[in-house]
């Protein structure tokens, strides 16, 4: 400990941030925190534990990315290439990621959601 103080004094008195090793207690924890990432093409899902313990975010970033499903991603690459024709319409906006989309996406496949997008786009019902 008497060295990682040394070490984060020196760091500080620099101007530069500081990361503990040790995680310096309740004082002086430094300045960074890293988060459990899982990124699958547009989303990104992330989870901090405040520094409680690095495993644990680990595994909650891996369950909420297996709730989210395969199918979220796609959906949000598709939607994202469409989203630029919407802009100051935010019902059609909202309905390229609506509930409705994902359940065509996992019902009928990328093609299926890619008429549907296409159509929100343009105005029409689906």
């Amino acid at each position: 400990p008497a060295v990682n103080d040394q070490v984060a004094a020196a760091a500080a008195a620099a101007g530069a941030l500081v990361n503990r090793a040790d995680g310096g207690g309740d004082d002086s924890p430094g300045e960074l925190s890293f988060m459990a990432t899982r990124r699958d093409g547009p989303l990104t899902v992330a989870v901090d534990s405040g520094g409680a313990s690095a495993a644990a975010a680990k595994t909650l970033v891996q369950t909420a990315a297996d709730a989210i499903g395969p199918h979220w991603p796609v959906l949000l690459e598709e939607a994202r290439t469409r989203r630029g024709g919407l802009r100051g319409d935010p019902a059609r906006l909202r309905r390229l990621t609506d509930a409705a989309a994902l359940d065509i996406l996992k019902r009928c496949g990328r093609a299926a959601l890619i008429e549907h997008l296409d159509a929100v786009v343009r105005g029409s019902t689906t």
